[in-house]
């Protein structure tokens, strides 16, 4: 028994350090089980609670028939709709383009705007995490990650689409090219 438990002590530090050690992309490998967990956490939570916090507003309405009348019609998106609290701003195509890759699958159902924000978020989640893992320390990240997935209003947030919605991804990915 004492040779036994040696051996899986020896086999258990060799793990410890396989693990501590082996890099991918920048984690190590019980980084990217922390990820996997909360990211999977954050799949589950969301389909769970979907039923609950779905909203289709006028702008989501809008949105979806601009992305609708374009692939129906055949027609480029250049422009967007004039935006409603400003007068004569245009909202910019790219949303409407991002909108049209989730909303084909799903038959331009309205579960497409849910899906696309909460898909966009969490790999601005994924994203943000690595960088500040990779950056500074792990412990900054974990701390980041927690409060961030039990922030209530970042659930809420990224339960529906709005234009807004893209900027948290694709700001992370502007700053992490400007460092």
């Amino acid at each position: 028994p004492n040779v036994v438990v040696k051996v899986v002590a020896k086999m258990m530090q060799q793990a410890k350090r396989m693990w501590s050690k082996k890099k991918y992309f920048g984690l190590t490998t019980a980084a990217w089980i922390f990820v996997a967990v909360i990211v999977l956490l954050q799949i589950i939570l969301r389909v769970w609670f979907l039923q609950d916090h779905i909203f289709f507003h006028a702008e989501q309405v809008r949105d979806f028939f601009v992305v609708w009348n374009a692939w129906h019609s055949h027609e480029w998106i250049t422009l967007g709709p004039i935006q409603a609290d400003t007068n004569g701003v245009h909202l910019g195509p790219g949303y409407y383009y991002l909108l049209l890759v989730f909303a084909l699958p799903f038959g331009f159902a309205p579960i497409a705007g849910p899906i696309m924000a909460s898909v966009l978020f969490i790999a601005a989640w994924v994203v943000v995490f690595w960088f500040l893992a990779t950056r500074y320390n792990l412990t900054l990240a974990v701390i980041f990650g927690l409060l961030l997935v039990l922030s209530e209003n970042y659930f809420l947030y990224s339960s529906y689409a709005l234009n807004m919605n893209v900027v948290f991804l694709f700001e992370a990915l502007l700053i992490i090219g400007l460092m």
